[in-house]
């Protein structure tokens, strides 16, 4: 009777730890306990049930980045601390992420139905990359900020898992900062779903390398972030750290060895004004053109040989893609849509759009 009445109360408890603790196509917003914004203020994520969802979207904002006491106060970084748990992005089912790609109810989004929705916000001015509180005051005046994006994240994804266990397919989608993000958390969110398909996609999160910006700095960026630990790169038997090749040639190489499986797609315009303004604070060489050229390489190296990582590029200015419909999007005539199913229904005809192929 009593071991009866235990694995009652076993499988009850069982119940409970994943229950559904937000009412389906309704937002709610978690604190996790020891997420922080770069001020300290507490942190966590937005999630939208679907009923009978078999599919999960995670998405990293945006919002530039810092790394000095001039960076970080003057806006290159948009947010430093906690956002309203119900404001902004959070204050409804169809603002979960905003318009266009991510637009919940829009019918011409790929994550329309069953995805139930996950939204990170972004306020540590790292691109998901940090572990490391830096003080850029000076003795009497402090000015402290936690870079804390990628140990948040690592927080973040085990409480997410607890929400929801299984998925057959995880998208982590990515806009500017949180583009970059997703490229260098890939291999969290495989920790945590292993057996599910992974897509990932950044929207408009440049990777920049040496010689389209210089290195140094870049490395320096990294180091103020703590970047340059945290990562399985340093950290994993067999994977080793070089200074002479570009970190982001890293990572991509890493993901593509360590997750082959894995669908990767790379958005963006040949001319993207933002990614170019911070291209010039890192010292870029030929500003006009930075973008244009790195992201071409990017398509012509890391990504060559594999037709799992293909890339979507367009003329233009634009920063990201999400925000627009992507039924009104085209390139070479290829309508996102299409081009972003393509991917995720395992279509082996999936492949690039690049114009710089085809012509100026």
């Amino acid at each position: 009777m009593h071991a009866r009445l235990w694995l009652v109360l076993v499988a009850f408890s069982s119940f409970q730890l994943f229950a559904q603790d937000c009412p389906d196509d309704e937002v709610c917003f978690f604190d996790v306990k020891g997420a922080k914004c770069a001020d300290g203020t507490d942190t966590g994520f937005a999630i939208t049930y679907r009923k009978n969802a078999k599919d999960l979207l995670i998405y990293l904002d945006g919002g530039g980045a810092c790394w000095s006491k001039t960076t970080c106060s003057t806006g290159a970084a948009k947010k430093l601390t906690a956002y309203g748990k119900y404001e902004g992005p959070y204050d409804s089912v169809d603002n979960v992420l905003n318009q266009g790609m991510g637009e919940a109810i829009n019918p011409n989004a790929p994550f329309a139905t069953g995805y139930n929705l996950v939204r990170v916000p972004y306020c540590t001015g790292d691109v998901f990359m940090g572990d490391k509180e830096q003080d850029y005051g000076i003795p009497g005046m402090p000015y402290v900020v936690r870079h804390v994006g990628y140990k948040n994240l690592e927080l973040i994804l085990a409480e997410v898992k607890s929400r929801v266990p299984t998925a057959d397919r995880v998208v982590f989608y990515g806009t500017s900062a949180g583009g970059i993000g997703v490229s260098w958390n890939v291999h969290l969110v495989a920790a945590q779903y292993p057996k599910s398909d992974l897509f990932v996609v950044n929207d408009g999160g440049v990777l920049f390398k040496s010689p389209y910006v210089d290195g140094k700095k870049l490395e320096s960026v990294y180091k103020a972030w703590g970047a340059e630990v945290n990562h399985p790169l340093f950290t994993k038997p067999g994977h080793t750290y070089s200074p002479t090749n570009p970190l982001t040639s890293q990572v991509v190489q890493y993901n593509r060895t360590e997750f082959p499986k894995t669908r990767y797609a790379y958005l963006s315009t040949y001319n993207d004004l933002v990614m170019m303004g911070f291209a010039g604070l890192l010292k870029a060489s030929k500003l006009t053109t930075v973008v244009r050229n790195a992201i071409i390489n990017l398509a012509d190296n890391e990504f060559a040989g594999s037709p799992d990582y293909n890339v979507y590029y367009l003329n233009g200015t634009e920063h990201v893609l999400y925000k627009t419909d992507p039924d009104s999007i085209k390139s070479e005539g290829v309508i996102l849509t299409d081009w972003i199913v393509q991917m995720l229904s395992g279509d082996s005809k999936w492949k690039s759009v690049r114009p710089d192929k085809s012509g100026p």
